[in-house]
């Protein structure tokens, strides 16, 4: 379904959350193929990027930097979301497979 997106919302902060005719629409700007399915992970389970860093024991700036691709994706990771979130086997393969491309 096509939308019409007004100026206010072409003006809208990256990654903010922008409300259409009642369909949120969430912008990933800057982001990798792993880093926008972590973002999709943790914003579909209503999830603050301070929440999940917490439940990961680390902090907001690391899981940030984790999915901005600043940051190397370490090997407890992908682990730690299938425990935690539930990702199931093929979310958590094809988060590998993006980690490996990334270089990591």
């Amino acid at each position: 379904m096509p939308y019409e997106i007004s100026s206010l919302q072409k003006n809208a902060a990256p990654d903010e959350a922008v409300q259409s005719r009642g369909y949120i629409l969430i912008e990933h700007m800057g982001l990798d193929k792993f880093g926008k399915l972590v973002r999709d992970i943790r914003i579909t389970r209503s999830l603050l990027l301070y929440d999940m860093a917490k439940t990961l024991d680390i902090s907001p700036a690391e899981l940030s930097a984790i999915e901005c691709g600043k940051k190397p994706v370490p090997g407890w990771f992908i682990p730690a979301l299938e425990k935690h979130y539930g990702i199931g086997e093929t979310c958590a393969h094809t988060l590998r497979f993006l980690a490996k491309n990334r270089g990591d």
